[in-house]
């Protein structure tokens, strides 16, 4: 199975504290970061016993070890996002918890590209997910669930047995979702939690601000990016999909968040 960078940096940033120091790496061996020199991309991930990342740029993985309130690092140098790199490592677990994850990076980073960084907070652009309308009605593509999915999660983990649930009408399981290039589809979130799912293609950091808890069954579809002019995408942007099928809106807001700046970092050496 193959977890790919969006996704791992979700899994990464909710199970690990902003600025929190991870375990100690478990044994691995990783080949030098080279710049990749043929133009290939994709297949970058974690598949079992080992982690390859093929023509990606070393922002993507530093989000991974580094994760923050702020969406970018302060202090990157340009080759950080506008360069593509090789990398693979490999260690004899199946799979790595989000905190070994970091550990690993972390070191690599450390070793191969002599990087220091430190955590700070400052002021940063920000959304606040608010109701888009003065009533509170929500959109036609949510409903509120009765489920407690986290009393059910917690009940799994203790090895109790729990009764199973029809999947939501959008095809997501019952109290999980389906992440895609423009797309939630909710059998069950927190509106916490999509603010932290969706604030990659938002551009900023989301404060949820609706007052609403529980979770609910949602659809939201939006347009990625600027895609091909002869079939161009109909979905509407973030912003508007937020206010049409969802009824919030993403308001700018101006927040104290923790950053991560780096102090010092090297370019990996050509190939």
């Amino acid at each position: 199975m193959k977890l790919s960078i969006p996704c791992l940096l979700g899994i990464v940033m909710a199970g690990s504290a902003y600025g929190q120091a991870p375990t100690n790496p478990p044994p691995y061996v990783a080949s030098p970061i080279r710049k990749n020199v043929e133009g290939r991309q994709g297949g970058t991930g974690f598949r079992p016993g080992a982690f390859v990342m093929t023509g990606s740029t070393i922002r993507q993985i530093f989000l991974v070890a580094y994760p923050s309130e702020g969406i970018d690092p302060i202090g990157a140098p340009d080759w950080f996002t506008t360069e593509r790199y090789d990398l693979t490592v490999r260690f004899d677990q199946g799979r790595l918890p989000p905190e070994q994850q970091q550990a690993v990076f972390r070191e690599i980073f450390a070793t191969q590209l002599k990087m220091k960084v430190h955590y700070e907070r400052r002021d940063a652009p920000t959304y606040s997910m608010v109701p888009a309308r003065g009533d509170g009605r929500l959109g036609p593509r949510v409903r509120k669930l009765e489920t407690d999915c986290d009393a059910r999660r917690d009940a799994a983990r203790r090895g109790e047995t729990v009764p199973p649930l029809p999947p939501a009408s959008n095809g997501a399981g019952a109290c999980d979702y389906k992440v895609g290039n423009g797309s939630v589809l909710s059998g069950g979130m927190r509106f916490s939690q999509l603010a932290s799912t969706v604030r990659n293609p938002a551009g900023r950091l989301i404060v949820d601000e609706t007052g609403l808890d529980g979770f609910y069954e949602f659809s939201l579809e939006w347009a990625p990016g600027p895609g091909d002019p002869a079939s161009p995408d109909p979905r509407p942007n973030i912003f508007t999909a937020f206010e049409e099928q969802l009824g919030l809106k993403l308001r700018p807001s101006t927040t104290s968040v923790q950053v991560v700046v780096i102090d010092h970092v090297e370019r990996p050496p050509a190939p």
